[in-house]
Order: C-alpha cells, then structure tokens, then sequence
C-alpha cells in the first residue's frame, strides 16, 4: 500500500516537474520572441533615422513649400475660373452679334420643344 502510494506520488510529481519544464520552455520562447520584436523595432527606428529623416524637408521649409504650393494652386485655379467667364462672355458676346445663330438656337429649341410635346 505504501509502495503504491509512493507511485502515484511519484507520477504527480514528476507530471509537476514535466509541466514546470514546459511552462520554462514556453517562457523562454516568448523571452526571445520578445527580444526578436524589440530588435525588429528598434531596427525600423534607425531605419528611420538614417534613411527617411535626412530626406524629410525640416518644419521650417515644409511650411513654406505649402504655403507656396497654396499660392500656386490659388493661382491655377483663378486663371481656370477667369478662362471659364471669359469663354462664357465670349460665347454670349458672339451670340448678340451674329443673329444667325440666334436664329438657329431658336429654331432647335422649337424642333426640340414639339419633338418632346408629340
């Protein structure tokens, strides 16, 4: 009885021991895991450092850049806008001093207006 008692004692002792291994194993792989990560990281950090941040424009300049680019795109657009009323007034212009054309509009509107009304 004693024998037996002393097995089984033996069995969950060495089960305890088998999974207290296991548990220090799986700590161990998540440590290097945790390393490798933390390496991972600070490798993209001076990655950063040494490739990107030299090739960024300092605050400085890149607020002058788009203050610039700003400008500019005002600018592009007031020129796109005065191109548009000029055409239109051109177009407009053009139709007050050619009355064939009047005439004509006229004509495709009316052809248009009985077309829908059949």
């Amino acid at each position: 009885m004693k024998k037996q008692k002393l097995n089984t004692f033996m069995q969950l002792f060495q089960n305890h021991c088998i999974s207290f291994i296991n548990a220090g194993y799986y700590f161990k792989y998540n440590m290097i895991q945790n390393k490798f990560k933390i390496n991972q990281q600070k490798n993209l950090k001076q990655d950063f450092k040494q490739l990107i941040a030299p090739k960024l424009i300092d605050y400085g300049q890149k607020k002058t850049y788009f203050q610039k680019l700003k400008k500019i795109l005002i600018e592009k657009n007031d020129k796109q806008q005065l191109q548009k009323s000029q055409n239109v007034s051109q177009n407009a212009f053009n139709l007050k001093n050619n009355p064939d054309k009047q005439l004509i509009n006229k004509q495709r509107r009316i052809k248009q207006a009985t077309a829908c009304s059949l």
